[in-house]
């Protein structure tokens, strides 16, 4: 069964992946990563625009909420005063009703890719992709 999305946002960012300061926009995503025989990871991350870097990250073995949650707390804790217009896609942990209350009680601007539109968080499907290279 598919789910409907409780909560959605436009497409502010509009694949505009440049900004002329850190904290000005983060990006986040999950991937998966297989290791072994048939072991999988789930890496959560957030990458600021301006300068390419990690602002934080989580890895566990499911990808729920709360990978997402904590990962969104550790770059809320580390950076209390950054208000960046905060761009993911329409999965499940970002359309959530409690992860905009997060959102929300953060201060943050959301924006959202459009569905099956992957290039609209090109940047971060970018970072992945040389992640993964590197790691096989």
């Amino acid at each position: 069964m598919k789910s409907v999305p409780k909560v959605t946002a436009e497409k502010i960012l509009n694949r505009e992946f440049h900004a002329g300061h850190f904290g000005e926009k983060w990006l986040t995503d999950v991937t998966e990563m297989k290791y072994g025989a048939s072991g999988k990871a789930y890496l959560s991350a957030i990458l600021d625009v301006a300068d390419k870097s990690i602002v934080s990250f989580v890895i566990e073995h499911s990808n729920n909420n709360a990978l997402v949650f904590e990962n969104f707390d550790i770059a809320h804790e580390n950076y209390p005063d950054a208000k960046p217009l905060f761009h993911g896609g329409r999965g499940y942990q970002y359309t959530s009703t409690s992860f905009r209350k997060k959102f929300n009680k953060a201060g943050m601007t959301q924006s959202m890719s459009r569905i099956s539109r992957c290039m609209d968080n090109g940047l971060m499907e970018v970072s992945w992709g040389m992640l993964k290279s590197e790691m096989y």
